[in-house]
């Protein structure tokens, strides 16, 4: 469920990241999160 919900995020994250450059680092953040998280 944990993945599943990873994949939403940056599914999200990457379409943030096509509008905006912060985002792209946001998306790197939040995949460190989620990658943490998961362990």
């Amino acid at each position: 469920m944990i993945q599943a919900n990873g994949s939403l995020l940056k599914t999200a994250m990457i379409n943030r990241a096509k509008k905006t450059r912060a985002s792209a680092y946001n998306e790197i953040v939040a995949g460190v999160f989620l990658n943490v998280f998961q362990l």
